[in-house]
């Protein structure tokens, strides 16, 4: 419905920033009246540089000094008129010529003498802008104007030359009145105050250089099927600004370009803004200070184009007064980078909801700056249902509480992002979203202290690293990083630095990384599928890792399933490890970290760099890790660190015996056979819905099983048993068995592998890892 068209000769309107304007709202005036033009202190002019036969400018008189009109280029036509507002009478038409700056405004022969009218001060303005004054004696004196050719600033790109008006009566402001407005055409020039109802259904505002919309005390504003856009098509207007908490705002079907803030909400307010086209803003969407209720802002359905500053020719004027150091995340010089949604100290604002369609955000041409972009303490941001393209970084946010996906969706989308979410010094609930082509997918640097972090359910394809978790912590803190599938990975799957974790497991703030499955693409490059670096306390259990390349010559391309470099206490367990060089590759200080129950499959095992560890097995505790698939290659290799405090080193019999270092203890003897198959499992996370729960206990037999697998448990009915290959890929289902029963699963259908079972009563899962033989 939209056309891309900077201009327009369909009937238009024309009010003014005087109390006086209210006058033009009755129908004898509205005959005349064809542009609605809205002044603020200082104004520029915005009319068509086409031909206007039908279009006006009204401007109401006061005493002092005030403008009729202004021109650049060639030449244009003024035809003035003495007008008598309460009457609604023409009194006289006087024909004008006159020459400002070497420029010639002419209509018939004559000179611009009109009673009670003189120009004075022509000249450059303070902004280097030619401009004129016009000085009015009668306070009730309308001027009217008709303009044709080449004029006024905004309209006319090529012109060269530009002319300012000044208004100068600084008590005045803009204030356009309530009402109902239909197909009209509305210039807005400065600060412009709407106070009261306002119904605007398919008009066109041509808003002028930092030109603004203010939304004061209402209370329900809509614009329904509008284009709000630059007058001129080179400068950028401010913004569509809501200030006041007790209004409401419906913005729908309407199409919003080349704006500085967009729509601007502040302090508090209901905002429903759908089905929008926003268009090459510096930022579409802007809340600051805002505090609401959950739902009380609603961004949805939502077409957001993000273009570099100048694209089309459209810049911020250089004497802006819009300041956009607080919504740039890289630094102030990067300010003019264009960004999506900016939401700074602010509450409960939701973009996207579920049921109310996609938001669509597209960066067609370079941006530094983030898509969406959440700062100073923001809290309670949801992020779903949308879908980002290509850019620096889809969602960016600095001491702030982020939530982005959940488990009823549908959530977020992110493609060609360089990092899909990068965040500083926040808190986080990322669940259930898409990460396609990067190179880090989650970037969580200086995460808060609070009580629980959660990265759950995520899909990652083809980036270098899917997520990296920094922190400087004192503190112990949880964070749950569960169930994501991490496709293609180049260079690293998970990567945690200087995370702290609680040894007192029954306070449980720990890092617990579990159900992971993560797959190493086919380049020749590094690989770690998940790293650990200065931690303590964390749990690595039954994650699935494994490299595609070929691990034939591990001297050249490294590929580690499970990296430990200064890792202490921390508990792997369960995992399986798949066509790698390492298996668990571990360096430096290791100290009381335990390896036991993991599965190396046709990998070359474990690998200690100069490590000082406690124990991987001991006489109170059982290894049983397993080797698959080995055939014959080193199990267990490497050197051990000098005075290490623990005096003995211990690999159970299922590992080749135990090992004494007392004669030596910085050399290594290979370890080659292993066969035990018993095991017990590091403890693994508790559902994130009850976490503090008990769970009754559920047996399952015989483990490796052949053709028929049984359960049982005293507590479980009503019960969904579900079966996954090491892939994600669900491979049997049975819904609503009661498990206080022996139930046999017949499963001879399946190839022989790994598999992991979840069992699913309510809002409570456990899972847990079969073979089948």
């Amino acid at each position: 419905m939209y056309e891309n068209n900077y201009y327009s000769s369909s009937p238009a309107h024309q009010l003014t920033s005087s109390p006086a304007h209210q006058l033009t709202s009755s129908p004898a005036h509205r005959k005349l009246a064809k542009v609605i033009t809205l002044w603020a202190m200082r104004l520029s002019v915005c009319i068509s540089s086409l031909t206007l036969t039908a279009q006006y400018a009204v401007i109401p008189a006061s005493n002092g000094s005030n403008v009729v009109g202004s021109a650049c280029g060639s030449s244009a036509n003024f035809i003035i008129l003495n007008h008598n507002p309460f009457i609604g009478a023409v009194i006289s038409v006087t024909p004008v010529g006159f020459t400002i700056g070497g420029f010639n405004f002419n209509t018939t022969n004559g000179s611009l003498e009109l009673t009670g009218v003189t120009i004075t001060n022509p000249g450059l303005s303070n902004n280097n802008l030619y401009s004129f004054e016009v000085d009015y004696f009668d306070p009730i004196t309308w001027i009217i104007y008709h303009l044709t050719g080449h004029i006024a600033e905004c309209c006319n790109p090529s012109s060269g030359a530009t002319f300012a008006l000044v208004h100068h009566t600084v008590s005045q402001s803009g204030i356009m009145p309530p009402g109902t407005y239909v197909g009209e055409v509305i210039d807005v020039y400065g600060d412009v105050t709407l106070d009261g109802d306002y119904y605007f259904q398919n008009c066109i505002f041509n808003m002028a250089s930092d030109a603004r919309l203010i939304l004061t005390s209402g209370p329900n504003f809509f614009f329904d099927q509008c284009h709000v856009r630059s007058c001129d098509g080179i400068n950028r207007w401010d913004a569509i600004h809501m200030d006041n908490s007790d209004i409401e705002v419906h913005i729908f079907d309407s199409y919003i370009e080349h704006g500085i803030r967009g729509v601007w909400i502040e302090g508090g307010g209901v905002a429903y803004i759908q089905k929008n086209h926003f268009s090459n803003n510096v930022i579409s969407l802007t809340t600051q200070d805002y505090n609401g209720s959950p739902t009380d802002i609603l961004f949805s359905d939502n077409l957001i184009d993000i273009y570099e500053e100048g694209f089309s020719g459209v810049a911020m004027h250089q004497y802006s007064a819009v300041n956009l150091t607080p919504y740039s995340f890289i630094n102030p010089q990067l300010a003019v980078y264009h960004q999506g949604v900016a939401i700074v100290h602010s509450k409960n604002v939701h973009i996207g909801y579920p049921g109310m369609g996609v938001n669509h955000f597209h960066v067609m041409t370079n941006t530094e700056n983030p898509i969406i972009y959440i700062t100073d303490n923001s809290e309670n941001i949801h992020l779903l249902n949308n879908e980002f393209y290509r850019g620096n970084i889809g969602v960016a946010s600095r001491e702030s509480d982020i939530h982005i996906g959940s488990a009823s969706g549908p959530n977020v989308f992110f493609d060609q992002a360089i990092y899909g979410i990068f965040t500083e010094s926040s808190s986080h609930n990322i669940h259930y979203n898409t990460f396609t082509t990067g190179e880090t997918a989650m970037f969580l640097r200086n995460i808060r202290y609070i009580p629980e972090h959660q990265i759950t359910h995520n899909e990652i394809s083809d980036y270098s690293t899917g997520l990296k978790v920094s922190t400087n912590l004192q503190h112990y803190t949880r964070m749950l990083v569960h169930y994501n599938t991490m496709n293609t990975v180049k260079t690293r799957g998970i990567d945690v630095v200087g995370l702290l974790s609680d040894p007192n497991w029954t306070q449980d703030k720990r890092l617990h990384i579990n159900y992971n499955t993560i797959i190493g693409d086919n380049s020749f490059t590094t690989f770690e599928g998940i790293k650990l670096t200065e931690t303590e306390n964390a749990i690595i259990g039954d994650n699935h890792i494994e490299h595609l390349a070929s691990i034939n010559d591990c001297d050249m391309n490294a590929y580690y399933g499970i990296r430990l470099h200064r890792a202490l206490n921390t508990w792997v367990s369960s995992n399986t490890l798949e066509n790698l060089c390492y298996g668990l590759y571990g360096s430096d200080n290791l100290l009381f970290t335990r390896i036991e129950c993991n599965d190396f499959i046709t990998t070359f095992g474990i690998y200690f760099d100069h490590v000082n560890i406690g124990n991987i097995g001991s006489p109170g505790q059982t290894a049983n890790n397993r080797w698959i698939n080995n055939n014959g290659s080193v199990k267990i290799d490497g050197s051990l660190m000098n005075n290490s405090p623990i005096p003995y080193y211990y690999w159970n019999s299922s590992q080749g015996g135990d090992y004494d270092p007392g004669s030596n203890p910085t050399v290594f003897n290979p370890i080659n056979n292993a066969t035990l198959y018993s095991c017990i499992s590091a403890p693994a996370y508790r559902p994130l819905e009850a976490a503090e729960q008990a769970n009754p206990d559920i047996q399952f037999y015989p483990n490796p099983f052949t053709d028929r697998l049984t359960l049982h448990s005293n507590g479980y009915s009503l019960t969904d048993i579900s079966l996954y290959n090491l892939h994600g890929q669900l491979v049997f289902q049975k819904n609503q068995l009661n498990l206080n029963e022996q139930v046999v699963l017949h499963l001879q259908d399946l190839p022989a592998g790994i598999y992991m079972l979840s069992v699913q009563q309510n809002s409570h899962q456990n899972v847990y890892k079969v073979v089948k033989q």
